[in-house]
């Protein structure tokens, strides 16, 4: 495989590949920390959401 775009691993956590390129993403992230190192910093990311960041209301400029 050759080296993703940080897109396509953003796809691999979303589940949205097929199942052949999954596997070879996960080949590639094993041997590449660069990668990895992306991939781990968008699954802390993904917990801290998921842990409840407090919201903000969007101002009046940005309401329809």
């Amino acid at each position: 495989m050759t080296h993703p775009g940080f897109e396509q691993i953003d796809a691999h956590l979303d589940g949205e590949l097929a199942a052949a390129v999954a596997q070879a993403l996960e080949g590639h992230l094993a041997q590449c920390p660069e990668c990895a190192g992306f991939r781990d910093e968008r699954l802390r990311l993904r917990a801290a959401i998921a842990a409840g960041l407090p919201a903000f209301p969007a101002g009046k400029a940005l309401r329809w």
